[in-house]
């Protein structure tokens, strides 16, 4: 029985040693399946890692390409866009500049137009200025010609209208009357006369420059009439016909006045006795009269 129970105890023992025989192999088989399946899971991490790098390497190049393609893409669009651009900018500067040189043209035909405009208007002025001015002075020489007209057919007009005296006798006078008038249609003022008397032979001038003192007659009316009378007395004592047929009187002078609008004016008068004293015939010169 002890021997039984030793050997129980001794197949015990060895079951034990089996069991923990049985156990460390168990648990080396489990560390070496477990090891196999750390090494083999090892190595699907590392398998799927590199899987998973390349292909995240391959996704990332994809991305990188795709985005370097869309850059490109962009880019070119971009320089599409910028030629594009460029090309309308140089079209639109073309049609620019082709716009503002048909302005400059246009401006220029039309500033020429204008100049043209305004050389026909300072030309039109000026011919319109030199019209008025040669109208104005027409009508300035119109008027003046109508204001002289009107004063030269009202003003006084003074003039010598006969020259008559008697007949010389022997130690006798004779007298020499000159009859003036006013033919104009208003008064004559300040009418002063120079008159004076020559008896001479017939060949001899006639002395129209002798200075005589002034004979002032004051007013002479309109229509009005004056006598200056020349005479002399007991000049020629016994003298013959013979004597006063071979000579001549000469009655000559001058006489000045004014008109109403205050011009002056003058007449000068000379007459000589015919061959046989009956009459006095006025001068070829020494007869004139102020045009104004």
């Amino acid at each position: 029985m002890w021997i039984t129970i030793r050997v129980e105890k001794f197949i015990e023992n060895i079951e034990s040693s089996l069991r923990a025989i049985q156990e460390a192999l168990g648990d080396e088989t489990a560390h070496s399946e477990q090891r196999h399946t750390t090494n083999q899971q090892d190595q699907e991490d590392q398998w799927r890692g590199r899987v998973a790098r390349a292909f995240t390497e391959r996704e990332i190049q994809k991305r990188v390409e795709r985005k370097k393609d869309s850059q490109t893409q962009k880019s070119l669009n971009h320089q599409f866009w910028l030629n594009a651009l460029t090309l309308f900018a140089v079209l639109g500067a073309w049609i620019y500049a082709g716009i503002a040189a048909v302005q400059a043209y246009e401006m220029k035909k039309a500033t020429e137009a204008t100049r043209q405009a305004v050389r026909v208007a300072r030309d039109t002025l000026a011919e319109t200025q030199r019209s008025n001015l040669m109208q104005e002075g027409q009508n300035k020489k119109t008027l003046q010609a109508s204001i002289d007209n009107f004063r030269q057919e009202q003003r006084a007009w003074i003039a010598v209208t006969s020259v008559h005296g008697t007949t010389p006798e022997n130690s006798d006078s004779f007298e020499i009357a000159v009859d003036i008038t006013n033919t104009g249609l208003t008064p004559a003022y300040n009418v002063v006369v120079y008159d004076t008397f020559s008896f001479a032979e017939q060949n001899v001038p006639i002395p129209f420059n002798v200075e005589v003192p002034p004979r002032n007659l004051g007013l002479l009316s309109p229509k009005g009439d004056r006598t200056i009378d020349w005479r002399k007395k007991d000049t020629f004592p016994n003298a013959t016909p013979a004597f006063f047929k071979e000579r001549r009187a000469h009655i000559f002078g001058r006489i000045i006045y004014d008109d109403q609008a205050g011009h002056h004016h003058w007449i000068t008068y000379c007459a000589t006795s015919s061959d046989d004293w009956n009459k006095y015939n006025f001068c070829d010169s020494h007869n004139d009269a102020d045009p104004d």
